[in-house]
Protein backbone atom coordinates (compact mmCIF):
# COMPACT_ATOMS: atom_id res chain seq x y z
CA UNK A 1 0.00 0.00 0.00
CA UNK A 2 1.04 3.43 -1.17
CA UNK A 3 0.91 6.52 0.93
CA UNK A 4 2.08 9.74 0.24
CA UNK A 5 3.46 12.58 2.88
CA UNK A 6 5.15 15.61 2.84
CA UNK A 7 8.01 17.40 4.72
CA UNK A 8 8.32 20.99 5.34
CA UNK A 9 5.64 23.75 6.09
CA UNK A 10 2.76 20.98 5.17
CA UNK A 11 0.84 18.48 2.69
CA UNK A 12 0.67 20.62 -1.11
CA UNK A 13 0.81 19.44 -4.82
CA UNK A 14 2.10 21.94 -7.56
CA UNK A 15 -0.32 23.61 -10.31
CA UNK A 16 1.89 20.97 -12.54
CA UNK A 17 0.91 17.87 -10.33
CA UNK A 18 -2.88 18.73 -10.42
CA UNK A 19 -2.26 19.38 -14.39
CA UNK A 20 -1.65 16.05 -14.70
CA UNK A 21 -3.48 14.61 -12.40
CA UNK A 22 -6.61 16.46 -14.46
CA UNK A 23 -5.53 14.90 -17.51
CA UNK A 24 -6.23 11.56 -15.85
CA UNK A 25 -9.68 12.32 -15.08
CA UNK A 26 -9.19 12.70 -11.52
CA UNK A 27 -12.45 15.07 -10.09
CA UNK A 28 -10.52 17.12 -7.17
CA UNK A 29 -7.44 18.32 -9.24
CA UNK A 30 -9.94 19.40 -12.30
CA UNK A 31 -12.62 21.02 -9.63
CA UNK A 32 -9.48 22.92 -7.70
CA UNK A 33 -7.88 24.11 -10.95
CA UNK A 34 -11.13 25.29 -11.67
CA UNK A 35 -11.09 27.11 -8.72
CA UNK A 36 -7.33 28.75 -9.39
CA UNK A 37 -8.64 29.61 -13.17
CA UNK A 38 -11.34 31.96 -11.43
CA UNK A 39 -9.14 33.34 -8.44
CA UNK A 40 -5.94 32.78 -9.94
CA UNK A 41 -4.53 32.07 -6.43
CA UNK A 42 -2.71 28.27 -6.00
CA UNK A 43 -2.95 26.16 -2.66
CA UNK A 44 -2.64 22.81 -4.00
CA UNK A 45 -4.42 21.26 -1.20
CA UNK A 46 -7.43 19.41 -3.00
CA UNK A 47 -9.69 21.98 -1.89
CA UNK A 48 -12.84 23.61 -4.00
CA UNK A 49 -16.35 24.59 -3.65
CA UNK A 50 -17.07 20.76 -4.84
CA UNK A 51 -14.66 19.32 -2.37
CA UNK A 52 -14.37 20.26 0.96
CA UNK A 53 -11.24 17.28 1.91
CA UNK A 54 -7.38 17.21 1.62
CA UNK A 55 -6.53 15.07 -1.35
CA UNK A 56 -6.60 11.77 -0.68
CA UNK A 57 -2.90 10.12 0.23
CA UNK A 58 -3.79 6.98 -1.56
CA UNK A 59 -5.06 8.36 -4.72
CA UNK A 60 -3.38 6.28 -7.58
CA UNK A 61 -3.16 9.81 -9.65
CA UNK A 62 -1.64 11.72 -6.88
CA UNK A 63 1.00 8.42 -6.42
CA UNK A 64 1.58 8.91 -10.67
CA UNK A 65 2.11 12.40 -10.88
CA UNK A 66 5.02 12.39 -8.11
CA UNK A 67 6.57 9.76 -9.48
CA UNK A 68 6.28 11.15 -13.28
CA UNK A 69 7.03 14.78 -12.21
CA UNK A 70 9.83 13.85 -8.97
CA UNK A 71 10.29 17.15 -7.34
CA UNK A 72 8.02 19.17 -9.94
CA UNK A 73 5.19 17.58 -8.12
CA UNK A 74 5.96 19.24 -4.55
CA UNK A 75 3.88 22.25 -3.52
CA UNK A 76 5.42 25.32 -2.40
CA UNK A 77 8.11 24.71 0.66
CA UNK A 78 7.25 21.07 0.60
CA UNK A 79 8.64 17.53 -0.27
CA UNK A 80 6.13 14.85 -1.31
CA UNK A 81 7.31 11.08 -0.85
CA UNK A 82 5.72 8.00 -1.06
CA UNK A 83 5.61 5.30 1.72
CA UNK A 84 5.08 2.09 1.11
CA UNK A 85 3.19 -0.07 3.90
CA UNK A 86 2.64 -3.82 4.21
CA UNK A 87 -1.19 -4.87 3.61
CA UNK A 88 -3.97 -4.49 6.93
CA UNK A 89 -1.78 -2.06 9.05
CA UNK A 90 -4.33 0.33 10.16
CA UNK A 91 -2.49 3.73 9.83
CA UNK A 92 -2.59 7.47 10.40
CA UNK A 93 -0.90 10.50 9.21
CA UNK A 94 0.84 12.32 12.25
CA UNK A 95 2.29 15.92 11.45
CA UNK A 96 4.67 18.18 13.37
CA UNK A 97 5.78 21.54 12.63
CA UNK A 98 4.81 20.99 8.58
CA UNK A 99 6.72 17.40 8.71
CA UNK A 100 4.72 14.56 8.49
CA UNK A 101 5.19 10.67 9.24
CA UNK A 102 3.11 7.52 9.41
CA UNK A 103 2.13 5.64 12.27
CA UNK A 104 0.14 2.63 13.00
CA UNK A 105 -3.14 3.77 14.85
CA UNK A 106 -3.24 2.42 19.14
CA UNK A 107 -5.99 3.13 21.27
CA UNK A 108 -5.58 5.26 24.25
CA UNK A 109 -7.10 5.00 27.30
CA UNK A 110 -8.21 8.19 29.45
CA UNK A 111 -9.83 7.93 33.63
CA UNK A 112 -13.06 8.81 31.69
CA UNK A 113 -12.71 5.69 29.43
CA UNK A 114 -12.11 3.59 32.19
CA UNK A 115 -15.42 4.80 33.81
CA UNK A 116 -17.70 4.37 30.67
CA UNK A 117 -15.85 0.85 30.47
CA UNK A 118 -16.71 0.02 33.59
CA UNK A 119 -20.32 1.02 32.93
CA UNK A 120 -20.50 -1.12 29.56
CA UNK A 121 -18.94 -4.15 31.41
CA UNK A 122 -22.53 -3.73 33.73
CA UNK A 123 -24.64 -3.18 30.79
CA UNK A 124 -23.09 -5.87 29.00
CA UNK A 125 -23.58 -8.10 32.05
CA UNK A 126 -27.28 -7.02 32.39
CA UNK A 127 -28.09 -8.26 28.85
CA UNK A 128 -26.94 -11.70 29.88
CA UNK A 129 -28.85 -11.75 33.02
CA UNK A 130 -27.11 -11.95 35.23
CA UNK A 131 -26.43 -10.84 38.34
CA UNK A 132 -23.38 -9.94 40.11
CA UNK A 133 -22.80 -8.37 43.44
CA UNK A 134 -25.97 -7.56 44.41
CA UNK A 135 -26.17 -5.01 42.08
CA UNK A 136 -29.46 -5.53 40.49
CA UNK A 137 -28.52 -6.87 37.21
CA UNK A 138 -30.10 -8.65 34.89
CA UNK A 139 -33.54 -6.27 34.91
CA UNK A 140 -34.38 -6.45 31.77
CA UNK A 141 -33.85 -2.61 30.95
CA UNK A 142 -33.01 -1.08 28.07
CA UNK A 143 -29.16 -0.01 27.59
CA UNK A 144 -30.91 3.35 27.59
CA UNK A 145 -31.90 3.57 30.74
CA UNK A 146 -28.84 1.20 32.23
CA UNK A 147 -26.87 3.78 31.30
CA UNK A 148 -29.05 6.82 32.58
CA UNK A 149 -28.88 4.36 36.00
CA UNK A 150 -25.47 3.45 36.37
CA UNK A 151 -24.11 7.08 35.11
CA UNK A 152 -22.55 8.95 37.97
CA UNK A 153 -24.36 11.36 39.40
CA UNK A 154 -24.45 13.73 42.54
CA UNK A 155 -25.56 12.93 45.95
CA UNK A 156 -27.64 15.10 48.50
CA UNK A 157 -26.54 15.40 52.31
CA UNK A 158 -29.52 14.04 53.98
CA UNK A 159 -28.49 16.85 56.73
CA UNK A 160 -27.29 20.23 54.87
CA UNK A 161 -29.28 19.81 51.74
CA UNK A 162 -25.85 20.45 49.84
CA UNK A 163 -25.39 18.21 46.48
CA UNK A 164 -22.01 17.17 46.23
CA UNK A 165 -20.20 15.43 43.24
CA UNK A 166 -20.24 11.46 43.10
CA UNK A 167 -16.17 10.82 44.34
CA UNK A 168 -17.09 13.37 47.21
CA UNK A 169 -17.78 10.34 49.79
CA UNK A 170 -18.96 12.40 52.81
CA UNK A 171 -19.82 15.96 53.16
CA UNK A 172 -18.09 18.71 54.63
CA UNK A 173 -21.02 20.01 56.59
CA UNK A 174 -20.85 20.08 60.66
CA UNK A 175 -21.97 17.52 61.89
CA UNK A 176 -25.55 17.69 64.26
CA UNK A 177 -24.71 18.45 67.66
CA UNK A 178 -27.62 19.13 70.73
CA UNK A 179 -27.19 21.19 73.45
CA UNK A 180 -28.88 20.09 76.76
CA UNK A 181 -29.24 22.38 79.49
CA UNK A 182 -31.72 22.00 82.94
CA UNK A 183 -33.42 24.60 84.84
CA UNK A 184 -35.42 24.93 87.55
CA UNK A 185 -38.03 24.68 85.18
CA UNK A 186 -37.46 21.75 83.16
CA UNK A 187 -35.19 20.52 80.42
CA UNK A 188 -34.31 22.24 76.88
CA UNK A 189 -32.26 21.34 74.19
CA UNK A 190 -30.98 23.77 71.29
CA UNK A 191 -31.01 22.25 68.22
CA UNK A 192 -28.41 22.65 64.99
CA UNK A 193 -31.05 25.59 63.60
CA UNK A 194 -30.91 27.36 67.04
CA UNK A 195 -34.49 26.23 67.83
CA UNK A 196 -35.01 25.27 71.67
CA UNK A 197 -37.50 22.02 71.94
CA UNK A 198 -38.23 21.18 75.45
Amino acid sequence: MRIVISTGCGFGISLEAAKFMAERGNKQAIAELADFNEKKEWYGYGYSRSFSERYDRQDPDLIAAILQLKDKANGENCHLHIIELPEGIDWEICEYDGNEWIAEKHRKWTEEDVINLNLTDRIELDSENLDTDGLGLGSGKSRDELIQEYSPVGWECPRCRKVNAPYIRECDCPAPYTISTSTGTGEFTIMPDGSIRK
